[in-house]
């Protein structure tokens, strides 16, 4: 009954932020003209028409992508909680509360943009477990990226990342999903790409999940959603090769040299702690 409550609630924000924006959900004929735009506007379908990350496509395997995402400005906020959902409310709160003219200019930045983007934090390498915090963020509209106004509300940051490199999962599921399931995929997502480019392929440090439906929210219908994790700067040999310290002095250098954006360094990427305190903006 709490995850349904919960979940009803974040609907209501999320139906109200349309609202305010006088913005309805798209019909099919609005998603076909989002759909033609797309090659002018450079947005994924998935998009559905809305202002979101922009990258490219390194690698596709099926499901999964290697993509390198451009240097952007966020809107985050830290918050602890006892589960996903739960911080998904508080955050989308917060967010949605800043595009709706809580910032020193009164600005409205509607209708909201996609994805909803919550960082889990694993209490243990492999654990389905979260540690009970979460960085909830929202891309910026394309208007307010070169200068956004300053949040009223301390706890809301902006945030401006560099360009960095994520393997990303596509999914969407036929159940509906929490932070175990999420935690779950992400470590079997983990385990086949250090299998493919070696133990230190990526970060294990958290793992992003998005949800793109914006009207689809976890616990109520499964959407097109994406579970991200960082690619590491490391370069290090194919799983079966020396590791690194081996008596093979190739294998040993592959292993230190950095292998362009992403990576540990990225690993606060859209939290609050990489950004100033009291509504500042930082840069990670």
């Amino acid at each position: 009954m709490a995850r349904a409550a919960l979940a009803a609630a974040l609907l209501l924000l999320l139906a109200a932020a349309a609202a305010a924006a006088g913005a309805a959900a798209p019909s099919a004929r609005d998603a076909a003209a989002a759909a033609a735009s797309t090659a002018a506007n450079d947005r994924p379908l998935f998009c559905m028409g809305l202002d979101c990350p922009r990258f490219d496509v390194l690698e596709t395997s099926g499901d999964e992508q290697l993509r390198r995402y451009e240097g952007a400005r966020y809107v985050t906020t830290r918050v602890e909680a006892e589960s996903l959902l739960a911080a998904q409310l508080e955050g989308a709160k917060r967010l949605l509360a800043y595009l709706a003219g809580a910032n020193e200019d009164g600005a409205k930045l509607l209708p909201p943009t996609v994805p909803l983007e919550t960082i889990l934090f694993p209490a243990d390498p492999g654990s389905e477990s979260v540690e009970g915090r979460f960085c909830v963020a929202l891309y910026l509209p394309e208007s307010a990226q070169r200068h956004p106004p300053r949040p009223s509300d301390r706890r809301v940051r902006i945030v401006r990342t560099s360009s960095s490199d994520f393997y990303v999962l596509r999914m969407r599921p036929i159940t509906l999903l929490d932070e175990r399931s999420i935690l779950h995929s992400a470590w079997r997502f983990i385990r086949r790409l250090e299998d493919e480019h070696g133990r230190c392929a990526v970060s294990r440090r958290f793992v992003s999940f998005g949800v793109y439906d914006p009207a689809v929210i976890p616990f109520v219908k499964p959407g097109y959603v994406e579970i991200g994790v960082p690619r590491s700067r490391r370069k290090c040999a194919p799983a079966g090769a020396p590791a690194a310290g081996s008596s093979d002095p190739a294998a040993a250098g592959a292993a230190a040299a950095e292998d362009g954006p992403g990576g540990e360094e990225d690993a606060c990427t859209l939290c609050g702690e990489c950004a100033e305190d009291g509504g500042g903006e930082g840069v990670v």
